[in-house]
């Protein structure tokens, strides 16, 4: 009898293991503003500290678990609870919102009307087929001139393999807490296909030197 656990075993495992923690919760009293994991995630010295390369995958393979246990859900009130433990599973796990040199691929820079600011990146840390893909956006403005601005015009295209740096948006809703700030209108949207709320420091073509 084979011991590895399948899809639906797994969102058990994280329907149970929510649940009990809400009753943890409710015998050692309400989290407050100072120990709530979506806002302080980590004391002030790793919250500085960038999440490096090697957090890449451990970041997506978070994310991927968590869609698979949402694809085997029998019913929203799971699915709602699978969401839950994947915010609070982020936040457990990466210290910081800040991340340098993560591999991904451009796959869309859009512009204003007038072509000359760029107000939207994204950058896809993977794809899980179907159209489905985790990916990190900033919807920040880069004016002319700026180096962003002028990386995105002259040393990388969407398509593109590279490297990117920056620092993520913290879920401050109390209602909805994705930890990082993911930006779908739906929650099928944000466990399937998820974007995560970002500010870029830096993109550079895969091979280039890095920070």
């Amino acid at each position: 009898m084979s011991n590895k656990l399948d899809a639906g075993d797994i969102t058990n495992l994280i329907i149970f293991g929510v649940i009990g923690f809400w009753i943890y919760s409710a015998v050692t009293g309400p989290e407050t503003p100072e120990t709530r994991p979506i806002t302080n995630a980590a004391t002030a010295g790793e919250e500085l500290r960038p999440l490096g390369p090697d957090a890449r995958d451990p970041f997506v393979e978070t994310v991927s678990l968590h869609r698979d246990a949402y694809l085997n859900a029998e019913n929203d009130v799971q699915r709602g609870v699978v969401r839950k433990s994947r915010g609070e599973s982020l936040c457990q796990t990466f210290s910081s919102r800040f991340f340098r040199n993560w591999p991904g691929r451009l796959t869309w820079v859009s512009t204003t009307s007038d072509g000359q600011t760029v107000d939207r990146i994204k950058v896809e840390l993977s794809d899980f087929g179907d159209n489905d893909e985790v990916a990190i956006e900033d919807s920040n403005h880069y004016e002319p001139g700026t180096l962003m601005h002028e990386t995105l015009l002259n040393d990388v295209s969407p398509g593109d393999p590279v490297v990117v740096s920056g620092e993520f948006r913290y879920d401050t809703d109390d209602d909805v807490s994705d930890c990082f700030y993911e930006e779908s209108i739906s929650l099928s949207g944000g466990m399937t296909d998820p974007e995560y709320r970002a500010k870029f420091s830096s993109i550079r073509p895969a091979g280039a030197p890095t920070e």
